[in-house]
């Protein structure tokens, strides 16, 4: 009786130990060195969900602690226990935003989040609900509620001073509530990195969420612009591409240019800090555009509307600080967040040398 024997590819047994090797080492690493864990965790959401829009945040959170716990325990039940974990904490954190809205006499909203004036009742409720849900969360993945607690309370305590901090940056934002979050969870007995992710999650879920808003104000203000001048008929005029359509490329997406000015525009909020990046961008664009036309920042002859523009979602005006910086504003004071805006003229960027292209 002769035996039927599978052929056998070698390569397949090499792919695979290799895999465990990959594995292994990574388990090692999260296993030795544990807030590498937490710092995946908190960068996944801020390399991948940039504009901060919410499913996505809550997404690349929930599975970003899923990963961290399965690849540190090499167990799928605790990786499944871990995102679980995560969503339910986005959850109650949107509800706690929301709540707060209703405290300050707005509208519970599990998105829009208003934050609370410092001092306030709000202010102190949005705090104690932080807390509640940072101590709750952190016993469910095994921890003490006291860490938790001050880890939630605190980057709650100081979101009016890191939203001043960190000018609006979502980035920005999220790194110091992450830091202010695991500092409170080491004077608790805690860990760091589950601190810092309880404040990451807070700042992303609650206090964050007002970020959400004006970013996809910012959005909405860029498409609101861009389609209004694509009406205007004008010749030569493209707008979000990264190339002008004659040949010549960019690194990265034009919010407007003109191919037969040879002019670049980048759209930003009125404030100095925006204003300032508005000129970087539009210098850098034209420095490293690559074909056959040149291309500066642009001018003052770009024709703007003379009113507000009205989306379903707010209503834009607009102001060509020159050098290639086009900014808006809100409308209405009363919408959403409203930005300083920048009473001076004269900030003026530094030259800028243009950037050699190898061809």
């Amino acid at each position: 009786m002769h035996q039927h024997c599978e052929p056998v590819d070698p390569f397949t047994h090499v792919h695979e130990a290799q895999g465990q090797v990959y594995f292994g080492a990574l388990q090692s690493l999260f296993r030795s060195t544990p807030i590498l864990g937490s710092i995946l965790q908190i960068a996944a959401v801020a390399s991948l969900c940039t504009s901060a829009v919410g499913v996505c945040a809550a997404v690349v959170a929930t599975l970003s602690s899923a990963f961290v716990a399965g690849v540190t325990s090499g167990n799928l039940g605790a990786a499944l226990k871990a995102g679980l974990i995560t969503a339910v904490t986005i959850v109650a954190f949107n509800v706690v935003g929301g709540m707060t809205n209703v405290a300050e006499g707005g509208q519970f909203s599990l998105l829009n989040h208003t934050p609370a004036a410092f001092g306030t009742g709000a202010y102190a409720f949005n705090v104690a609900g932080h807390a509640a849900v940072g101590c709750l969360t952190t016993m469910a993945s095994g921890g003490k509620c006291g860490s938790g607690a001050l880890a939630g309370g605190a980057g709650a305590a100081a979101t009016p001073l890191i939203q001043t901090a960190s000018n609006g940056s979502f980035v920005g934002g999220l790194a110091m509530s992450s830091v202010v979050g695991g500092v409170a969870s080491v004077a608790g007995g805690g860990k760091f990195g589950n601190g810092a992710v309880t404040a990451a999650f807070g700042y992303l879920f609650n206090s964050g969420a007002g970020s959400i808003s004006r970013m996809l104000d910012g959005q909405d203000a860029h498409r609101a612009l861009q389609q209004w001048l694509q009406r205007q008929g004008i010749d030569g005029l493209f707008t979000e591409a990264s190339s002008d359509g004659l040949g010549t490329s960019f690194w990265g997406r034009v919010d407007i240019g003109n191919a037969i000015s040879g002019e670049i525009w980048e759209i930003k909020p009125n404030n100095p800090v925006q204003l300032f990046l508005a000129r970087v961008m539009a210098e850098f664009y034209a420095a490293t555009a690559d074909g056959p036309t040149q291309y500066d920042a642009g001018g003052n002859g770009l024709p703007l509307p003379t009113g507000a523009l009205n989306t379903v979602r707010g209503s834009y005006t607009y102001t060509n600080a020159g050098d290639g910086a086009i900014l808006w504003s809100y409308n209405n004071a009363n919408q959403s967040y409203t930005f300083s805006p920048s009473t001076s003229p004269k900030f003026v960027l530094p030259p800028i040398t243009p950037i050699p292209v190898i061809p």
